[in-house]
């Protein structure tokens, strides 16, 4: 949350900046704590900075935690990196979480490149440390130039005006965390300035200046030939293009969801059903992110989905060809049957997490489709069932063993698959559900079910069953940890 705004002198021109930005976005609204991404560089230590003046100050009222990643990179130079941070932190008297990763050896078994492994790696780290300390948000240090080298990278491969938003000051994460960015309308310079007026001292990566790296390329070669044809601060001109496109990007977006909602013909695991001529008659900006968040819900990622993606789908609505299909990145497919258009997995492609009902082993430990899920069984006295719902991990659940019915296993999720969500007033499609609650992308790929003989108790780690959670009259809790 943030305080009432009252701003500090003039001498601390760069707080208020920061400040203004985390009131005027929401940025830490909803949030006690936050798990700040501190690398060493010039960028994260200002912003650790910055959130504990600020938080002196009584301007901010979440409680900081420091999060740092490893990437092996850069033999003893990285690890030493690793070491400022675990000393800064130390000096300043935050928790400190840290993580190594193997990003050379990810990127060859995953067949992408250093950035993008280290990327992947890096947000997969922080979301375990952010819930290991408790934060609600991961607070990231992209500023207005990183901003400025996405949309530059952005155009040279293709992209609309979606693209053209950048880098956003919010993004939820697989809809478990959200990652938030306060630096973002201060440039590289004000940050380096800031640092070195007041003494905080950062660690150089020497790898910024490597331009065999395309964002590197962009930043010390491109950027620098079009900023000599500027009168104004390219940088600042491109945010406020990207400010300007996430705005028309929020209207197109609610205009998709309502269209959405009101052509679709069915929804299910991996498929959703829209009406042809209701997509047809859509407004092409509003149809094609239509297409794009209908590929999202049954599990396409984004990475590989182009423009000319969309525009072959949306080709389909002038088809009188019944049975043609659109093959697309990672084996999806859309396909056209009279008046409808289907999106889904293609059939001969199965979710990487798919696997047979295994009964587990209560109490003990299970492992099946790729996971590790521990069970064990006992008394609810003395147990804190509240401070447990509010402090637990998504990946850890609690039952009430006297409403379970038989053995309990896990297997994949499947057509027709129902259950009654917790909090929720009756039972849903598991696909239904999954849409409604706005679970995309990967994690909407790796949800499996967790059953008893007689109904789902767990769309595991999304949502528990209200049919058998925990509560004042509970005797005996069965807990499951997936590991």
């Amino acid at each position: 949350m943030i305080s009432r705004p009252v701003f500090f002198a003039m001498d601390f021109e760069f707080e208020n900046q920061i400040l203004g930005f985390i009131g005027s976005e929401g940025l830490f609204d909803g949030a006690e704590r936050v798990l700040a991404a501190v690398s060493g560089g010039a960028d994260s230590a200002a912003l650790l900075q910055t959130l504990i003046r600020l938080k002196q100050a009584g301007q901010i009222e979440v409680e900081l935690s420091v999060g740092n990643v490893n990437h092996n990179l850069r033999g003893a130079e990285s690890d030493g990196d690793s070491e400022f941070v675990a000393e800064l932190g130390e000096k300043l008297g935050i928790e400190v979480l840290q993580c190594g990763v193997e990003t050379k050896t990810y990127a060859k078994e995953n067949k992408v490149s250093i950035e993008t492994a280290a990327r992947e790696l890096r947000i997969e780290a922080l979301c375990k440390m952010a819930r290991k300390a408790g934060a609600e948000k991961i607070v990231m240090a992209h500023h207005m130039d990183d901003n400025a080298e996405t949309i530059i990278h952005r155009l040279v491969r293709g992209t609309g005006f979606r693209g053209l938003g950048g880098i956003w000051p919010r993004r939820r994460l697989a809809g478990l965390v959200e990652v938030v960015r306060p630096l973002l309308c201060v440039s590289r310079k004000q940050i380096e300035e800031y640092c070195g007026a007041n003494g905080f001292k950062w660690r150089t990566d020497k790898t910024n200046d490597e331009v065999v790296f395309t964002r590197n390329r962009i930043r010390h070669l491109v950027l620098p030939e079009l900023q000599k044809d500027c009168k104004e601060d390219l940088s600042k001109i491109l945010f406020e293009l990207s400010s300007k496109a996430q705005k028309l990007y929020r209207m197109i977006e609610a205009e998709a969801q309502k269209a959405i909602d009101e052509i679709k013909i069915d929804d299910g695991v991996e498929k959703i059903v829209l009406n042809k001529q209701g997509l047809a008659r859509l407004d092409r900006l509003v149809a094609v992110e239509v297409v794009r968040r209908v590929l999202v819900l049954v599990g396409s990622g984004e990475r590989d989905l182009k423009q000319e993606h969309y525009e072959r789908v949306l080709e389909l609505t002038g088809s009188g060809e019944s049975g043609k299909v659109i093959e697309l990145p990672d084996g999806f497919a859309a396909s056209v049957e009279y008046e409808k258009i289907s999106f889904y997995r293609n059939a001969g492609k199965t979710a990487a997490s798919a696997f047979d009902k295994v009964c587990l082993n209560v109490p003990g430990l299970t492992e099946t489709g790729g996971y590790k899920i521990e069970t064990r069984v006992f008394e609810a006295g003395g147990t804190d069932i509240e401070r447990f719902k509010k402090e637990k991990e998504d990946i850890v659940e609690w039952f009430d063993a006297d409403k379970l019915h038989g053995k309990i296993a896990a297997r994949s999720r499947k057509e027709g698959d129902r259950f009654f969500p917790l909090g929720g007033e009756g039972e849903k499609k598991v696909g239904k559900f999954l849409t409604a609650a706005k679970v995309e992308g990967d994690l909407r790929d790796k949800v499996f079910v967790i059953e008893d003989d007689e109904k789902i108790i767990w769309l595991a780690p999304v949502r528990a069953s209200e049919l058998t959670k925990v509560d004042s009259k509970t005797k005996r809790i069965l807990e499951i940890s997936l590991l």
